[in-house]
């Protein structure tokens, strides 16, 4: 019996979410599935190339990133006190960049399936190029995710609530994709960068938004791992 405690205690353990966050998580998730479905099934639709370009610029931002935010949000990891004195705080960050990394691409890939099962549905079977065309929107979709979810990190490596940070992005890029959607330009092209839809070839999308990704990812890990060292300093 004092051995199993011992090992349990070896092992660091998420915090679990309150019964009420969860269920406000699976709200969120569910009607972000429905609002997908209502949308494409009730909108006119132009062809998959198209409508892809119309969900990567406004569906994407509504639809799958509150999902993903909130999914992260209820599965990061944060150490307790007596965690942090038997392991080495940094598997904290490894562990959320891991958790990052698989929910947002489990998300990515549910979205754009969900838009193209929709969208199936009502204008046929993606052929040739347009399958292409809907494995750039994963992953632009998945950049969009990783982005905005390592903003969030960084934010709660500054001492921000996980779950504020979540509210706000979520709700800042709600409404600032609603009142920029007349506006198709330079303005969400630069907010939008990793994910705005300039074109669905792989050579344009690897050097204008994939690269520049990447280069995005390690200066916020770097951020990250500096802002989270100097706290733990500190707290030392």
């Amino acid at each position: 019996m004092l051995h199993e405690r011992l090992d349990a205690y070896e092992c660091p353990r998420r915090t679990p979410a309150p019964p009420a966050t969860q269920i406000v998580a699976s709200i969120v998730c569910v009607g972000c599935a429905l609002c997908c479905i209502g949308n494409y099934m009730t909108c006119t639709l132009y062809g998959f190339e198209t409508d892809t370009t119309g969900f990567l610029r406004i569906g994407a931002c509504l639809l799958v990133l509150p999902a993903s935010m909130t999914l992260i949000c209820l599965n990061h990891v944060e150490y307790r006190a007596f965690e942090r004195v038997r392991h080495d705080p940094r598997t904290q960050i490894i562990d959320n960049l891991r958790i990052i990394g698989v929910l947002s691409a489990s998300t990515a890939v549910g979205g754009v399936a969900l838009f193209a099962f929709v969208a199936a549905t009502r204008i046929g079977l993606p052929q040739g190029y347009e399958v292409v065309v809907l494995l750039a929107a994963v992953q632009m979709t998945f950049m969009m995710n990783v982005a905005v979810a390592l903003f969030n990190m960084l934010l709660s490596s500054c001492g921000l609530p996980w779950i504020y940070g979540t509210a706000i992005l979520v709700a800042s890029f709600v409404l600032v994709e609603r009142m920029l959607e007349p506006m198709a330009g330079n303005v969400t092209r630069y907010l939008c960068f990793f994910w705005y839809p300039i074109s669905f070839n792989w050579g344009v999308i690897f050097f204008q938004q994939t690269l520049p990704f990447i280069g995005y990812c390690i200066v916020m890990i770097l951020m990250i791992t500096m802002i989270f060292e100097h706290r733990e300093q500190l707290g030392a």
